[in-house]
């Protein structure tokens, strides 16, 4: 006698068989779909090869490789950025250099392409690098909201208060 447990557990293992057949079925079907293919493949390639049109040989030998194809032609097509360059430059360094180079005040938008132009480097999260980098460095300035620039003139006070310090202990 069935309850209706045994009757949703026996019905779901019913759905289960009928999916797994479903799919033998379908692969069996993509196969012969795939020899075919091949098959044309084959007597198009060796009809053209006597021809004056020559196609190169189909390399359609298994399911995944046309879709591997498609993809190497979509990466092909697409604009792509070139190769890092590798730095020995930290991240602050690079961002006050660029700071420096520039001598006006500069958005994150722009200190991030020269950053790209000049170090090949693609900061993530540009504005929390920089409010660090401002923390640690007092060369770095925020003189009005979203513009950073480097501070000459405090670089010029620390290099004077530097070389007397050397002096001194000279």
């Amino acid at each position: 006698m069935f309850n209706e447990r045994e009757a949703l557990h026996y019905r779901l293992q019913q759905m289960e068989e009928e999916k797994r057949s479903f799919l033998k079925e379908q692969q069996k079907e993509r196969n012969e779909i795939y020899d075919r293919l091949r098959e044309l493949d084959r007597s198009d390639v060796s009809s053209l090869q006597g021809g004056a049109l020559a196609f190169p040989k189909a390399t359609t030998e298994t399911a995944d490789e046309p879709i591997q194809e498609e993809r190497i032609e979509r990466k092909a097509t697409s604009t792509r950025r070139s190769p890092r360059k590798k730095v020995s430059i930290t991240i602050p360094k690079a961002i006050e250099s660029v700071l420096k180079e520039s001598g006006e005040a500069l958005n994150i938008k722009q200190i991030r392409a020269r950053l790209d132009e000049t170090y090949g480097m693609n900061v993530n999260n540009l504005s929390t690098v920089l409010w660090k980098v401002r923390k640690e460095s007092p060369l770095i300035d925020n003189p009005e909201r979203g513009k950073y620039t480097y501070n000459h003139s405090r670089a010029a006070v620390n290099e004077v208060a530097a070389t007397e310090e050397v002096q001194e202990e000279n």
